[in-house]
Order: structure tokens, then sequence, then C-alpha cells
């Protein structure tokens, strides 16, 4: 079995994410740019996510999604377009470019309930219900308006 030296880890861990770019409808092909979050973006997220459960608020799946839609969506240098306090501004995405880069973020972030509960059985932790705050894939055809790929 090989296993990474702190040194070999460290690189690993500085390389460049991973990156995805998706068109949006009727934007003339001009995609947005996705990124896979670090750990410590997940974990704050996990931590608001279950800070506003805690009390009962029913935003809660939104700031969880506008939270990692903000950390994941990047300029071409890999720089955050939103910072955590316009997060809530993605909410206002139209539901034609949400039902693109939504699925497709989640998808890059391991955030599906199907990896999520493949995570779990792999780690053995308790399983993922249907009201987490991951998403199911979906399949979306693009409408006659969206820019070709």
């Amino acid at each position: 079995m090989r296993t990474f030296t702190k040194k070999g880890l460290d690189n690993y861990m500085g390389k460049d994410r991973a990156q995805t770019a998706v068109p949006l409808p009727d934007s003339g092909g001009t995609c947005v740019i996705l990124r896979v979050i670090d750990g410590a973006d997940l974990l704050d997220a996990e931590s608001l996510h279950a800070s506003v459960k805690a009390k009962g608020d029913v935003r809660s799946r939104r700031q969880f999604c506008s939270f990692v839609l903000s950390h994941s969506i990047v300029d071409e240098d890999g720089k955050r377009l939103y910072s955590d306090a316009d997060a809530d501004q993605l909410l206002k995405m139209p539901l034609p470019a949400w039902m693109l880069v939504w699925p497709k973020c989640a998808q890059l972030n391991g955030l599906t309930e199907e990896a999520l509960a493949d995570a779990s059985k792999k780690s053995g932790t308790a399983k993922v219900s249907a009201s987490s705050t991951a998403t199911r894939t979906t399949s979306v055809k693009p409408s006659e308006n969206s820019p070709a790929k």
C-alpha cells in the first residue's frame, strides 16, 4: 500500500481544485465556473446549516445552498465572485440557470444524495435522509434557447 508523506500530502492539497464551466441559458454561451470547495468551506457550511436548523429556521436549506454556491462560483483566476455577505443573491438566479448550476455544483462537491449515501456506507456513518441538504442529480435537457455546449 502506498501512503503519503506529510510533504506529499501538502503538495496534493496545494494543487488546483477541480473546476467545471456551466453555460447559462440565454447568455450567448457565457459560463459560470464552479470549483470544488475545500474541507474548511464544507465545515463552515455544515456549521451554518446546523445552527440555522437548530433555531427552527426554514431558510436553512436555502442558506446552505447559497453558501456552497458562493464558495464554488469563481472567476477565471479561481477567486470567489460572491462573498458570504452577498451569497443570498445567488438564490435569485432564474430557475433554468439554477437547474443547471446547483446540481452540477452538488455533483462536483460530492453533495448529491447518492454520493452522500455512498460515502456513509463506506464510512459506516448514519444514513442520509431525503430531507438533508443534499440534492438529487437530475438530467436537465437544455431548451432551444440554451447556448450550445
